[in-house]
């Protein structure tokens, strides 16, 4: 099973971070940041932070050891480009295009491939029948430890919440018109 990580938009050149790539790829995730975390320079850093992520993901949603990850791809493509302007003689100006860049790593488990099993945390989808729907047993269905009472009315003197978007308007306050003759006035040429 593939499990990737991804950092978007990060502030260095792509031809940059390539230079790294070939001495991680095929590696073991653990061999891969123990070789990153020594190197010099910003683009180690980088890459070093999205391998951690990687990891992290296998671990935290598949339940797999970090002994058993391999990096086997590494994706480098470039981002938008931070245009930026430098003045030169004559009243010129260059353009400096800063460029970011767009890592994504992904790591396979090489143990245990088909035997792959989401973990515990995540939710379970709920089937139903024709029937069930039918019955209006479905929408009322509640977790065994929670007491919801089915038919409760409410008391006489409840007060309707509003949503946030009608307390949002409730607190804009309509600008006064002001003074007609403070507007803009053109000068005129004579």
């Amino acid at each position: 099973m593939n499990i990737k990580a991804t950092h978007r938009n990060a502030r260095m050149a792509p031809r940059k971070i390539r230079q790294f790539r070939g001495a991680i790829r095929g590696l073991s995730a653990q061999d891969a940041a123990a070789q990153l975390r020594f190197m010099a320079g910003q683009a180690p850093a980088i890459l070093h932070e999205v391998l951690q992520s990687a990891i992290a993901n296998a671990e935290h949603n598949y339940d797999i050891p970090v002994e058993n990850l391999r990096v086997t791809d590494i994706i480098i493509d470039g981002g938008f480009a931070l245009k930026r302007f430098r003045p030169v003689s004559k009243g010129m100006a260059h353009a400096i295009l800063k460029r970011t860049s767009h890592v994504t790593i992904v790591v396979t488990d090489t143990k245990s491939e088909g035997k792959i099993k989401k973990s515990k945390r995540k939710t379970q989808i709920e089937e139903f029948t024709a029937a069930d729907v039918a019955a209006g047993t479905v929408g009322s269905a509640v977790h065994e430890d929670t007491i919801v009472p089915q038919d409760e009315t409410k008391p006489e003197g409840a007060v309707k919440h509003k949503s946030k978007q009608e307390e949002a308007r409730g607190k804009m306050s309509v600008m006064p018109k002001g003074d007609s003759t403070k507007g803009h006035r053109r000068k005129s040429i004579g």
